[in-house]
């Protein structure tokens, strides 16, 4: 005798089925969002002042003063 699913089981079973699959897929989407932040982040502090000069955020004083300060660390 075939097993038969009927319109309430078939429901039953995609809600049990979403309700095991979205934190799976949540924590995935997570880790994939924190790790593609991070990798955003990892720039040195001399070309954060090149950025911020080219910006025209600081002045040339001011980034040659952090690039100064900068070499000698």
């Amino acid at each position: 005798m075939p097993f038969i699913i009927g319109p309430l089981e078939a429901i039953l079973f995609l809600i049990t089925l979403l309700i095991v699959i979205a934190p799976v897929i949540f924590i995935v989407f997570i880790v994939v969002w924190l790790s593609s932040r991070s990798k955003k982040t990892n720039k040195s502090a001399i070309d954060l002042a090149k950025e911020r000069y080219a910006k025209g955020e600081i002045s040339k004083d001011e980034f040659e003063e952090i690039k100064s300060n900068l070499a000698e660390q």
